[in-house]
């Protein structure tokens, strides 16, 4: 078994989130789906983080704060929230580095268990079913 394996399994038993570093085409972004794939029971939720970069409009517009984050807009839409609230939950961000800081922040509150969503009365969900967040970062 490789290292980035090791990593998502002692992320996965501990429930810590995780960042996966390492130069481009070393394999990080197929480890981390073939991984996904060996462990069907969990739900992995995938996002590549050059597309997080306008937080969704029109359905909450506002700024809100939360744990120190300053959040703008709504990063995730309503049917990308209710994946991430299926059981035993795995959020892959591939290509963090490519997201801008808006949905950098929303990323962080992923870490913290929480999303913005205009559904709730205070635009918050809690997501007590995601094991852990993976940032997959390339680094030069």
């Amino acid at each position: 078994m490789n290292d980035i394996a090791k990593t998502l399994d002692r992320a996965y038993a501990a429930g810590e989130n995780v960042c996966i570093n390492g130069l481009s085409g070393i394999g990080k972004t197929s480890i981390v789906r073939q991984w996904l794939e060996d462990h069907k029971e969990i739900n992995g939720v995938w996002f590549d983080g050059a597309l997080l970069r306008t937080p969704e409009v029109g359905i909450f517009d506002g700024v809100l704060e939360k744990n120190g984050l300053t959040l703008i807009g709504r990063e995730f839409s309503s049917d990308e929230i209710d994946l991430m609230c299926r059981p035993d939950t795995v959020i892959v961000i591939d290509n963090y580095h490519l997201a801008d800081e808006v949905a950098k922040a929303h990323v962080d509150l992923l870490c913290d268990g929480f999303v913005v969503d205009g559904r709730e009365e205070d635009n918050f969900k809690e997501l007590p079913d995601v094991r852990f967040v993976c940032a997959i970062v390339t680094t030069r």
